[in-house]
């Protein structure tokens, strides 16, 4: 609807956000900066943590910060809200996560005129579980599914999300699938980890990298037992592991069990500054990522991040990796648990280097073209309706 204003204004509303790291953040932060960009006055809510004064103060744009309360937060949360969207006359709030920002931002549509969307990532569009957390999700989900389909726009970000979405009662018209973007400036192809691979001993080694947490769904597991296949082609094969998580002693244990402790390297929590030099390190990034009950891979950044840096990428055939990943052009689509098949991926792309330069360079063009964040921006402008006067 036509705003009252020169400028749409737009509240960025998310409890994820800078300086934390991780996707939800990095996503509500990208949005609030492009939309920026793009001639809206942008207003950013969130909470106050550490950090937060600095890196406000560097904004172009204004940001509120909600103090964290026990017990009261999420009503803390909407009093603010209500106050801010009154005073700054906003007429789109966009909530970059589910929890508890959709909910809070629908009870302040009651009491503000705004145009009201959410982006659903993955994890929150699903109802599986076990125990009474689970037996509650079920029994409360159509709470949720009432609210979807009374808010204006849900941004899902695949198209396995939207029909998750759908399958539990979401009206097909509230969608509109829109991915993560990638920041094509900060991935770039021209520098290594000289320190890492100094460190480890790399150089003329081939490198297989993943980058997330350690968690069942990203599937570190099937890459340690695919390398007990590969290394007999490739001796000198390393595999790199950045990240942390609940089953890092797992692995680490399956890892000692196989004899592999020379060929697989745990890098811990990698500084995000130092991410680009360690994609262009590696000659191929996997990550045969799978379903674990509830938990699913809503999208896969990661496999955007490395092609940008052009790398040949290795997902899993689950959840919205599909939409990352173009089998056969950007990269190769395998069976989660298919160890067999991962390992001849693996020792394809590592036996052709034509075909390894082929992969990355269609990655990264796709990239440029269609998941840079001014292009996910543009598209979201139209989606949700923002229309400058």
């Amino acid at each position: 609807m036509p705003l009252a204003t020169n400028k749409p204004r737009v509240l960025v509303f998310s409890t994820d956000y800078k300086p934390d790291k991780g996707g939800i953040s990095e996503h509500a932060y990208q949005v609030a900066k492009h939309l920026h960009l793009m001639g809206c006055k942008v207003i950013v809510m969130s909470v106050k943590k550490r950090g937060s004064a600095e890196f406000d103060r560097d904004q172009p744009f204004a940001t509120y910060r909600v103090p964290p309360v026990p017990f009261f937060g999420g009503l803390l949360l909407l009093l603010w809200l209500i106050a801010v969207c009154k005073r700054e006359k906003i007429g789109h709030v966009y909530s970059a996560i589910t929890r508890p920002c959709c909910e809070i931002a629908f009870i302040g549509s009651l009491f503000c005129r705004y145009e009201n969307a959410v982006v659903v990532h993955g994890y929150e569009s699903s109802y599986e579980g076990r125990g009474l957390r689970g037996w509650l999700k079920r029994k409360l989900k159509f709470i949720r599914t009432f609210i979807y389909n009374r808010i204006h726009r849900i941004v899902a970000v695949s198209i396995y999300t939207k029909k998750i979405l759908t399958d539990s009662g979401v009206r097909e018209g509230k969608i509109v699938v829109l991915p993560n973007g990638v920041d094509i400036e900060k991935w770039r192809d021209d520098c290594v980890e000289e320190e890492l691979i100094d460190r480890y001993n790399l150089s003329g080694k081939m490198i297989i990298l993943t980058v997330g947490r350690l968690v069942r769904r990203k599937n570190h597991a099937t890459v340690i037992e695919a390398l007990d296949i590969v290394r007999l082609k490739f001796p000198e094969v390393r595999y790199l592991i950045a990240g942390e998580g609940p089953c890092e002693e797992e692995l680490k244990m399956m890892v000692r069990n196989r004899h592999l402790e020379s060929h697989v390297i745990f890098l811990g929590r990698y500084p995000q500054e130092k991410m680009n030099k360690l994609y262009n390190t590696c000659d191929i990034f996997v990550m045969p990522n799978t379903q674990v009950g509830s938990s699913v891979e809503g999208f896969g950044i990661v496999f955007l991040e490395a092609n940008a840096c052009r790398k040949p990428v290795i997902a899993g055939r689950s959840g919205g990796a599909v939409d990352a990943v173009v089998d056969g052009v950007t990269g190769f689509l395998v069976e989660p648990d298919d160890v067999e098949q991962l390992a001849g991926k693996i020792i394809e792309i590592l036996s052709d280097p034509g075909l390894a330069e082929r992969l990355g360079s269609n990655g990264y063009e796709r990239v440029k073209k269609q998941f840079t964040w001014h292009e996910i921006t543009s598209r979201m402008m139209g989606g949700l309706n923002v229309t400058q006067n």
